[in-house]
């Protein structure tokens, strides 16, 4: 049986229990706070992340260097017989293309390695991940694996809303026209094809997280949900309640989106994920 060791990022928010069970490597993202780096989830956690956003600072999150990858993937490849590396969007950073660098500068030596753009971000690519890791386990071969994730790349979604668009506008996710055509609104936004597009308008809070209901609510059929928070997390249980109706909440993932996604939307928001079946 081949020896095949999934790896990720932190963008993927994928819980810590989750990752041991299965064996998942987690890259950090870099979060540039104050001058100072730190890395996502070792030197700095999304508690303290979040307090320093609320606290006026406006932390940065970059790419893990092609060097850090390069060196994981030597070290890995002395105990596995492939590597796939599957990372956040490249529409939404660069972990992909420093991934794909360090590979290319790997010596014929090294164990098999292949990089892969989820185009997906948070518990969407945590759940690629998670089946990947899964498949992986079971015996089934680098190629096998491979086709299970960009199957699983079509079939997970993610929905969030943003509660101020102050946030919004800095991450430049937008244009500062389209930012403004989303005044006094808590814009749901939708990841399509490794991009957020703009879903539904709602302008209270209450409305939004109507909208995360009825997202889940539109899928026939559903193998996985993640209920995420930020900052909020007494606003979990209400959604949990509404989601028992139609998935059973002890199924349901729910964890806190960590730094990656709070840089682009800023603190105070919510999201789901969902993995639907064919």
């Amino acid at each position: 049986m081949t020896r095949i060791c999934v790896v990720t990022d932190s963008a993927a928010d994928v819980p810590a229990q989750l990752r041991r069970q299965l064996g998942i490597v987690v890259v950090p993202q870099n979060l540039l706070v104050g001058g100072e780096r730190y890395r996502d989830s070792i030197d700095m956690d999304a508690g303290q992340f979040y307090a320093r956003v609320q606290r006026g600072s406006w932390p940065r999150v970059t790419a893990p260097s092609e060097e850090v990858f390069e060196k994981l993937y030597r070290r890995l490849s002395e105990d596995y017989d492939a590597i796939i590396s599957l990372h956040v969007s490249s529409l939404l950073g660069d972990t992909f293309l420093m991934a794909s660098r360090a590979r290319a500068s790997l010596p014929p030596s090294t164990c098999r390695v292949e990089t892969v753009d989820s185009l997906s971000a948070s518990m969407a690519l945590g759940f690629i991940t998670i089946e990947a890791a899964r498949t992986a386990r079971a015996g089934f071969g680098v190629e096998e694996v491979i086709d299970r994730i960009h199957w699983m790349i079509r079939h997970s979604h993610l929905l969030l809303f943003c509660e101020d668009l102050v946030y919004l506008k800095r991450s430049n996710l937008f244009t500062p026209t389209q930012v403004q055509q989303l005044a006094r609104t808590k814009p749901l936004l939708v990841l399509n094809e490794g991009a957020f597009l703009v879903y539904e308008r709602p302008r209270t809070r209450l409305r939004a997280l109507d909208g995360l209901y009825s997202f889940i609510e539109d899928f026939p059929e559903m193998r996985a949900i993640s209920v995420l928070y930020s900052t909020t997390p007494e606003d979990v249980e209400g959604l949990l309640e509404r989601i028992d109706l139609i998935y059973p909440r002890q199924k349901i993932v729910v964890a806190r989106y960590g730094p990656f996604l709070g840089s682009l939307v800023g603190p105070g928001g919510m999201a789901v994920a969902v993995y639907e079946e064919d």
